[in-house]
């Protein structure tokens, strides 16, 4: 499988999200990404809603200099955030998750601790 990443553009700050998309898009085609698609997640209450985000998830191969390039550029931009990175390859591996978990960077990889240090 190899690496993937969810990022998230917040759909109630306006501004061109079209264009925010065709960007990641643009930037993921660049660094050879093998798959994406989209979600919307909306919650509230009585008429008042609370979270509209939109969440894109993106595949990338095993090889961590396409995952790395990418980060790098993504973080340039303000209005979207890194959800999660994770590498999948029958056994998954969560390597930075923006809520919660902290990750024990001793217990990975030397390719994975790349990706991780480059988060932060």
């Amino acid at each position: 499988m190899g690496y993937r990443i969810e990022l998230s553009i917040n759909l109630r700050h306006g501004g061109n999200i079209m264009y925010e998309k065709e960007r990641i898009i643009d930037y993921a085609e660049k660094n050879n990404y093998e798959m994406c698609f989209e979600n919307i997640e909306i919650s509230g209450r009585r008429k008042v809603v609370y979270k509209n985000i939109s969440v894109i998830t993106l595949l990338f191969p095993e090889d961590e200099k396409f995952i790395i390039n990418f980060i790098k550029k993504i973080k340039c931009i303000k209005t979207i955030t890194i959800e999660t990175v994770s590498y999948d390859n029958c056994i998954f591996h969560l390597l930075y998750s923006k809520k919660g978990k902290k990750i024990d960077l001793h217990k990975l990889s030397s390719q994975d601790k790349a990706v991780a240090l480059c988060l932060k």
